[in-house]
């Protein structure tokens, strides 16, 4: 019935004619039910009758839910009648969905026990159309799934209830002696191992109770899904998958029940007719194994029975179900992390294979991976115990191996252990540049106690050359990523460099390195630099942002590189390099390249280019160290600078006017510039005494650089000048001294010019000096054509000028 307005009546009739008010429209309007308004508006009723068939359904079917419900809660007034009328409420409801919700909200809520759930399900199966008739493909395919729901539901308490029944009722507690009975395949060495893991265990046997209740087992499997699945027998039973959303602690759960399981009787067939995939039990087994190690000898036995339960069932006809399990357990096992719990899950799998006549290439596969593990746990025991040793207050042990595991330790190429034993270095407080001699020397050292242990494992990957390579470039990448203003682990980083004994790994791996961190940011230091001295710009702002170094910082950054490229350069003037004579051990089978292989493969550095890089270099260090205001570029002709920065030649040539014509003049001029710069850095010391080792450091790269320019005898001279302009006569006499004859008449011209200077200094910095003085008359017009350029000269004793006019006038 409907509900109707005060103001207004519901009219009900059979296919009554109405005029519908429209004018012009003398059309009959059949209306089966309509309301009428007071002001006498008809309003019709377009309701379809399925919808009102459905709500009607719908209604019914809500209504018997509640009655089951209340039915559930009223059971122990009811007594045992109550599961007939619910099943016979069940029978009523149409919705199918609602069914199937009902019976699990029944069984999740604890409202039917283990029993009377499973009571209820065999009644509903046995009305259940599908189960009369399982060819019938015409039923509907919603039929079908609340039947494979209600299959699946049964199977799993049905197995749940069987179980843990049986468990109860088993009060075997396996003992040593049970476990070494289980391992008999194995040999005593293997199994010592675990044996001495169990005697040292502190686990509490109770951590092996099972806790888990029906409804979280059965809330753990995924009911919805396949269908079916033909079992072996012709028969058909339901595929069970797991969730992928377990809370960690209920797959804990799961692992214990499918051990206890396997340790029943008839396990195999338990398991095949459970429906549930055997890749998932093991999936899950080995998941909380690896996860949450339990260190009894129920628990190794246990899941040693399990191991060997799931490789004997056979779930079909062509079985694969061994190479299956075997890729699955690889896949777990070679990512999980290594301790002596590892080792214990891969002996008891080993074992299981071996116990069903698996191929022998699984076996010898795991033989392997064991005794990798068991070198691994060793090195890395090693490890913790120097660490706590050298840092006992700042470091966390357990969070310095978490990540390593058997793939990425040895199936990441040959020199995945030199890149760990490099990192462990660096965290005990080692560095490439100390490493040599800690490890030559005679007292105990970490870095000695370390090494010595891996070598036992992997002698090759621990000779000093390959590890000195890893650890000054993990030096080389925590500068280059993280503090370019870090100059001392710089400077640690390629002086060790000098330890490397094979002179082509050297040459090989400096190419390398230059490539890597400095190729790049050199010539952009190049190109900035000239930029610099063609404009003013806020070369601070620019330093930090480009190039990652601070501008008071450059100097010292160029004059590192200078040092290197110099050692690379020398190295190549010997000619032909000799063999390498370093390799890594080939213990993986991955056949990635490491930091060895790839510096070896690389091609040779070209000299030219090597000596024109080391040209740049000069010129920048002594720009930037002594403030110079010439530009780099325009001491290199057009071809230099193409090689150097990789520009278009013709847009070179374009910036200046008769540029590689020119290039010599400010070559000239740009050492002649550093020699009188650098003579300040010559200090004076008490008792006449000269301090000048900062000088000879800034100009021996410049005669250095001088013969490539063919400027040798420039330079001299120019040196020679520069320290009797600063005052510096005892120097200057030294170098003079080495002079040829051509050397020393272009050399006289400039020393005269010096001599002449510094009288006109003396005689017109004091008026009445100047009125004494008695000068030959030839001399005076020099003098006066001087006196403005005096200045230039520093202070000397006319005795000094004495002794210099002297040897003028002898030579």
């Amino acid at each position: 019935e409907f509900q109707v307005s005060k103001h207004g009546t519901l009219l009900k009739s059979g296919g009554v004619c109405l005029d519908d008010g429209t004018p012009r429209r003398h059309e009959a309007v059949h209306t089966f039910t309509s309301f009428l308004q007071p002001n006498g508006a008809i309003n019709h009723f377009h309701i379809p009758f399925h919808t009102l068939s459905m709500s009607s359904t719908a209604e019914k079917d809500i209504n018997l839910q509640n009655k089951i419900f209340a039915t559930v809660d009223n059971k122990s007034e009811e007594g045992e009648r109550f599961l007939e009328e619910v099943f016979r409420y069940f029978q009523e409801i149409r919705n199918l969905r609602l069914r199937t919700s009902t019976l699990l909200k029944l069984i999740g809520n604890g409202q039917l026990d283990l029993q009377e759930s499973l009571q209820l399900l065999s009644k509903l199966r046995g009305e259940n159309p599908s189960s009369k008739d399982e060819d019938n493909l015409a039923k509907s395919m919603e039929v079908k799934i609340y039947s494979n729901k209600l299959n699946k539901v049964y199977e799993l308490l049905n197995l749940y209830a069987e179980c843990t029944s049986r468990m109860e009722a088993d009060s075997f507690e396996p003992t040593l002696e049970n476990l070494t009975e289980c391992l008999a395949q194995l040999s005593e060495a293997d199994k010592e191992p675990l044996f001495k893991l169990i005697s040292d265990s502190s686990t509490d046997k109770d951590a092996l109770s099972l806790n888990l209740t029906a409804t979280q087992f059965l809330n753990a499997f995924d009911t919805d899904g396949e269908l079916m699945r033909s079992s072996a027998a012709g028969k058909r039973s339901p595929s069970i998958g797991l969730r992928k959303d377990i809370d960690p602690k209920i797959r804990q759960e799961l692992a214990k029940f499918f051990c206890k399981l396997s340790m029943l009787d008839s396990a195999e067939d338990i398991l095949l007719s459970s429906g549930i995939s055997t890749s998932e039990i093991l999936d899950t087994v080995l998941a909380s194994a690896l996860r949450f190690p339990n260190q009894t000898c129920q628990w190794f036995y246990n899941l040693a029975k399990c191991f060997i339960a799931l490789l004997t069932v056979k779930e079909g006809s062509d079985d694969r179900s061994v190479s299956s399990l075997q890729e699955l357990s690889k896949r777990l096992i070679l990512k999980a992390k290594i301790d002596e719990n590892l080792y214990c899950v891969i002996l008891l799998w080993m074992n299981a294979l071996r116990s069903v006549d698996a191929p022998h290439a699984y076996i010898d596969d795991w033989s392997r991976r064991l005794h990798q593990t068991t070198g691994m746990v060793e090195l890395l025991s090693t490890f913790k115990s120097l660490l706590a040793k050298t840092k006992p207050n700042h470091v966390d042990l357990s969070k310095t191996t978490s990540s390593y595991s058997l793939h990425s330790v040895y199936d990441c190429g040959n020199g995945r252990v030199t890149e760990l034993v490099s990192t462990w270095l660096h965290k005990l407080g080692s560095c490439s540049l100390n490493l040599p001699a800690n490890m030559d020397g005679l007292n105990e050292t970490v870095e000695l106690s370390l090494i010595t242990k891996v070598s036992d494992y992997f002698p090759k990957s621990m000779d000093v050359n390959v590890l000195v390579v890893h650890m000054a470039w993990d030096e080389l990448q925590t500068w280059h990523t993280q503090d370019r203003n870090d100059m001392a682990s710089l400077e640690t980083a390629l002086l060790s460099l000098s330890a490397i004994t094979c002179t082509k790994l050297k040459v090989m791996f400096s190419q390398l390195i230059w490539r890597t961190f400095f190729a790049k940011l050199f010539r952009d230091i190049v190109k900035r630099t000239d930029d610099f001295k063609k404009s003013s710009m806020n070369e601070t702002s620019i330093c930090d942002k480009e190039f990652g170094i601070r501008r008071d910082n450059l100097a010292c950054f160029l004059r590192l590189i200078l040092a290197f490229l110099d050692k690379s350069l020398e190295l190549l003037r010997f000619g032909e390099l000799p063999d390498v004579y370093v390799e890594y051990d080939n213990f993986s089978l991955n056949g990635q390249k490491h930091l060895l292989d790839h510096a070896l493969a690389g091609e040779p550095p070209d000299i030219d280019i090597l000596s024109l890089e080391n040209q740049f270099c000069v010129v920048l260090y002594l720009t930037w160290k002594l403030k110079l205001p010439s530009r780099p570029l325009k001491l290199f002709n057009s071809v230099e600078i193409n090689n150097l920065i990789k520009t278009n030649t013709t847009a070179v040539i374009s910036w200046f006017s008769d540029y590689n014509t020119s290039v010599r003049t400010e070559r000239i001029s740009w050492t002649g510039l550093v020699s009188e710069t650098a003579a300040g850095y010559i200090h004076r010391l008490p008792d006449s005494q000269l301090d000048s080792k900062d000088y000879k450091e800034l100009m021996a790269p410049v005669l250095q650089l001088s013969k490539v320019w063919f400027l040798s005898d420039v330079v001299r001279v120019g040196q020679c000048h520069a320290l009797y302009i600063a005052g510096f006569d005892s120097l200057g006499s030294e170098i003079r001294n080495t002079f040829s004859s051509l050397e020393l008449d272009k050399l006289g011209e400039k020393l005269m010019d010096v001599v002449l200077l510094r009288i006109a200094k003396y005689l017109h910095q004091d008026p009445d000096t100047a009125q004494v003085a008695t000068i030959p008359a030839e001399v005076v017009t020099e003098v006066a054509a001087r006196r403005d350029r005096s200045s230039t000269v520093a202070d000397t004793p006319l005795t000094d000028t004495r002794e210099l006019l002297k040897w003028l006038t002898e030579t």
